[in-house]
């Protein structure tokens, strides 16, 4: 019987040259690649990624607030004062309104709830939050409800009120209060944020029933 012998066999020169241009291309693209997320990553400055971010909190805010309902059958304004349950009368009401179904920013394990009511947070040291909650849950206290981040870069906000007899704009630090003590909504909000040496200030508009008012 013949025994069938299997011998090595070496690449030839075309094959070489085959394999070190694959190789050589291979290389060049990865390194056109890499330059490529270096440019990119050098070229990205703070400026464009604290525009983006203003740019997109502003975008959030102002959808939200102007989907926002009133509440109850009276439909009342759609953003009122208004305390997360759980507050006492002795906490200072935060500016609330409600929403048919949460956004994406508020979604809960990646699925929209329904029917939810948003309370603006604000801390200095912290930034701006919402507290959140689905009506249609059993919520009874504040660790019952959300809370999400919305920017740790806005530092301050003011509040702006429309003088109808001076024709006039009146911008505070503090919410004014009526004779009763009890606090006046604005008409719009001036954001501050701020990241290292950057800032900017940005107006947002509380969507308000009956309102006549001109714009800033």
């Amino acid at each position: 019987m013949n025994k069938l012998t299997l011998g090595r066999r070496a690449f030839t020169l075309i094959e070489v040259l085959l394999a070190v241009a694959l190789g050589g291309s291979l290389l060049a693209a990865a390194s056109i690649y890499v330059v490529s997320l270096t440019g990119i990553w050098l070229n990205r400055g703070d400026d464009d990624f604290f525009n983006q971010h203003v740019d997109g909190v502003t975008l959030f805010l102002t959808n939200a607030l102007a989907q926002s309902e009133g509440f109850g059958e009276e439909q009342t304004d759609p953003v009122s004062w208004g305390r997360p349950p759980g507050y006492s009368e002795l906490d200072e009401p935060l500016l609330t309104f409600l929403l048919k179904e949460s956004p994406a920013l508020l979604a809960w394990e990646h699925e929209p709830l329904p029917g939810v009511s948003c309370h603006l947070f604000f801390r200095e040291s912290e930034g701006l939050s919402l507290i959140w909650f689905s009506r249609h849950n059993n919520v009874e206290d504040i660790e019952d409800a959300y809370r999400t981040v919305v920017s740790p870069f806005i530092t301050h906000i003011s509040y702006c009120y429309f003088d109808i007899e001076s024709e006039s704009w009146e911008i505070v630090d503090h919410p004014e209060e009526d004779r009763d003590g009890q606090f006046l909504l604005p008409e719009f909000l001036k954001i501050r944020f701020e990241h290292e040496e950057e800032m900017r200030e940005i107006p947002i508009y509380l969507p308000q029933r009956n309102q006549a008012i001109p714009l800033f």
